[in-house]
């Protein structure tokens, strides 16, 4: 007998956001091939045959694996795939597999399933979340292996359908990058982890995606699916014209999405530059699709990872100059290479007792002359096409800083002579360090702008390692250490007529950025797709009040201290309802909350509906929803700023429509 679905009634399925966007479609349940093994025993005249067998498949494995980064576009599938390559030529791994055939006595296959199951539950066990999640890469390498070696059966992606919703209980990698893009519209996984690489994957292409879903048993193939990256819920089964409204609301954002987005300019007049994160030429397309004008960071470590060795002057170019162009022109900032602590590129980088303290971004760069000045001529290149800012990472004084700008000089001069086309370029400063943050008015005088890495920043201020799960309670961005060093950055950069950017992950928190605009930062720098939202949400702020709340949360005494301050809630605005016919009651009011009536906002509106029996229903923009159904209130697309009107028939149809009028109205 068919598992029943879950009634249209039932409260989603609630797991964690892991990218965002809301999308529905059609479910497509994913089985992983079946990869219980027979363990096969030999003989030990037999194992010279077996490490020959091994080896072949270590090869026929890589092989496959370069076909696919061949056919892979975008920075974060060719980095997976690159490290997934430098997994199978760790020699170190082909020892143990060769040490388990040989002392073990078991076939090439055996081996493989024992010491690649062990890695993957060694990994699984660690207290750092995004450790444990790169278990699924090894389960992915053990599946390629073991099916090259002919002991697991090769499976085909799945045929999907033009609104697939992928749900399984993990995906890997390959798996990922195999399925047809063009027709997947969501993942929903009982697995899986927000930094695992297939939600990265999800991100970089603009999927929504939910991870450690429970109860997903309870789905049926070809159900109709409605998927929340935002608010983390899938809800099953719902109507076709629930679909249909969230699905109309989603192109709305899309459309939105697509207007050009330089700044965001607060209720009071207040500028602030939006520019977009990327790693290589095809996401600064997308993002400039997703109306980003500018880039604040690109991470050019993906151009390294996803070459076959270092990559010369015209492979670095041609992904330089391919940024600069996607984006008409506007000024894309390269951050120099930034490998070592977690993003180890051998032969560059070593294994190193504490990699984070360790030879990582302008140290490694500074001892490795060639690859720095290869980089810097790529980069004025590319400013040949464009505005071109080069960003200096891991700083911690002067002396780096000049060291660099040396070498870019003779670079320059260099270009000049040969008669090489190139352009003027601005050279700044990373501010992750806490000692660039203490020296940061003697590098305001050398640097022609700051960039803050709010996430290396926060690990070396509280000395917590964020791979660590026993400490990663303390990288809190409400951390009034943190905002404090960030308005002492802002003060040195505007003394000396330079801008600030935050590239790191506060950049795109709706929570944090009335902080930072309040600190005085000149620039957010975020993935393209969340570029809106925070227009949005900047709208509604008032820059005098943020000034106000950030001045007080960098001296306040914790991170909940500074929740309270931003939690505060503004005296709840009166509304005067209007009858409505006998029995109705009405008000119409401007949505306040800088979101819209989107995901958060619309479900405790929904939530506050149902407390009431009376019929109500929503207006807005020629379209009706009834408040008490979430997917039909998501179809309103309420923005910010939108005219709403609230009806309602019943016994409390007064207090229904002062409430929820009120609501709408007040900004949280």
């Amino acid at each position: 007998m068919a598992t029943p679905s879950v009634p249209a009634t039932a409260t989603p399925l609630t797991g964690i956001p892991a990218s965002p966007g809301i999308a529905g479609g059609t479910a497509v349940l994913w089985n992983s091939p079946d990869t219980h093994l027979v363990e096969t025993r030999i003989e030990a005249d037999q194992a010279a045959g077996q490490l020959t067998r091994l080896d072949s498949g270590l090869q026929s494995a890589a092989e496959e694996l370069e076909t696919l980064r061949s056919a892979v576009s975008g920075a974060e599938g060719q980095g997976i795939i690159a490290a997934h390559l430098a997994m199978l030529a760790d020699p170190d791994l082909r020892e143990r597999l060769a040490a388990a055939v040989r002392e073990q006595l078991v076939d090439a296959a055996t081996a493989v399933q024992r010491v690649l199951t062990a890695e993957a539950d060694a990994l699984r066990a660690s207290d750092s979340s995004r450790i444990a999640e790169r278990a699924t890469d090894v389960d992915d390498l053990r599946l390629r292996l073991l099916t090259v070696l002919g002991a697991a059966r090769r499976t085909g992606q799945p045929e999907l359908p033009e609104d697939a919703v992928v749900v399984a209980s993990d995906l890997t990698p390959s798996q990922t990058i195999g399925l047809d893009r063009t027709r997947l519209r969501a993942f929903v996984l009982s697995g899986g982890g927000p930094t695992a690489h297939t939600t990265i994957l999800a991100r970089s292409l603009g999927i929504p995606a939910v991870v450690q879903v429970p109860g997903l048993e309870a789905i049926r193939a070809g159900a109709p699916l409605l998927v929340d990256g935002d608010r983390g819920t899938v809800t099953c089964d719902p109507s076709p014209e629930e679909i249909e409204r969230a699905t109309a609301a989603a192109r709305d954002r899309e459309s939105a999405a697509a207007e050009p987005l330089p700044h965001a300019t607060t209720a009071d007049g207040h500028r602030v530059r939006l520019s977009a994160n990327i790693g290589s030429a095809d996401e600064a397309v997308r993002a400039h699709r997703a109306g980003a004008r500018s880039v604040g960071l690109f991470r050019t470590e993906f151009v390294f990872l996803a070459a076959d060795g270092l990559p010369d002057e015209q492979e670095q170019f041609a992904a330089y100059a391919g940024a600069v162009q996607a984006l008409d022109g506007g000024r894309t900032t390269i951050r120099l290479l930034d490998v070592g602590g977690d993003k180890p590129l051998p032969p560059l980088t070593s294994t190193e007792a504490n990699p984070m303290l360790g030879h990582r971004g302008v140290r490694l760069l500074l001892d490795a002359p060639d690859v720095l000045r290869t980089q810097l001529r790529a980069a004025l290149r590319a400013a040949a096409h464009g505005e071109v800012w080069i960003c200096v990472p891991m700083i911690s004084g002067i002396a780096e800083l000049a060291a660099v700008r040396g070498h870019l000089d003779e670079v320059r001069a260099e270009l000049a002579a040969d008669e090489v086309a190139h352009g003027p370029v601005r050279l700044g400063v990373m501010i992750e360090t806490p000692a660039a943050v203490l020296a940061a008015s003697a590098l305001a005088r050398e640097a022609d702008f700051f960039s803050v890495g709010t996430n290396d920043l926060l690990q070396y201020l509280v000395a917590a390692d964020r791979d660590n799960g026993r400490v990663t309670h303390l990288l809190d961005p409400h951390t009034p250490a943190l905002l404090h060093a960030i308005g002492l950055v802002v003060a040195a950069a505007h003394a000396h007529g330079i801008t600030v950017s935050v590239c790191g992950e506060a950049a795109s928190d709706p929570a944090i950025q009335p902080l930072l605009l309040g600190l005085g930062v000149d620039e957010l720098s975020m993935t393209a797709a969340r570029l809106p939202d925070a227009a949005r949400a900047i709208g509604a702020l008032s820059a005098a009040e943020a000034r106000i709340v950030a001045g007080q949360a960098a001296h306040a005494d914790d991170a909940d201290a500074v929740r309270a301050l931003l939690e505060s809630a503004p005296p709840t605005p009166q509304v005067t309802a209007e009858p409505l016919g006998e029995d109705g009651w009405a008000v119409t009011v401007t949505v306040a909350d800088p979101e819209g009536l989107h995901a958060r906002p619309a479900a405790q509106l929904v939530a506050t509906a149902q407390r009431f029996r009376s019929e109500i229903t929503l207006a807005a923009a020629g379209r009706r929803a009834p408040a008490k159904a979430m997917l039909a209130v998501l179809g309103l697309g309420a923005d910010c700023g939108t005219e709403v009107r609230v009806e309602a028939r019943g016994e409390d149809a007064r207090e229904a429509v002062t409430t929820l009028g009120a609501q709408l109205a007040t900004r949280p």
